[in-house]
């Protein structure tokens, strides 16, 4: 999971570094932005967690994960406003 996840954090910097170098850009709506950071952060501490605790992420842990990832879909494209 780490190679992976390193492979795919520093394609996306490079190419953003790139693209900043090309041409500086600016992100115009941050809450989305913000409101997609935080629930990436509360999913990944709760993956962390179940993948320590049993050494193993089981059917309920997954269900959990899941259901967190389907609110947020709906959220994202119903247009709310967290913030």
């Amino acid at each position: 999971i780490g190679n992976r996840l390193g492979a795919v954090i520093a394609n996306s910097a490079l190419v953003l570094g790139v693209v900043a170098i090309i041409s500086p850009f600016s992100i115009a709506h941050r809450r989305e932005y913000i409101f997609s950071f935080a629930t990436f952060i509360i999913l990944f501490a709760l993956f962390w967690f179940f993948a320590k605790t049993r050494h193993k992420i089981g059917r309920f842990e997954a269900g959990i994960l899941l259901a967190i990832y389907i609110v947020f879909v709906v959220l994202e494209f119903s247009g709310f406003k967290f913030f």
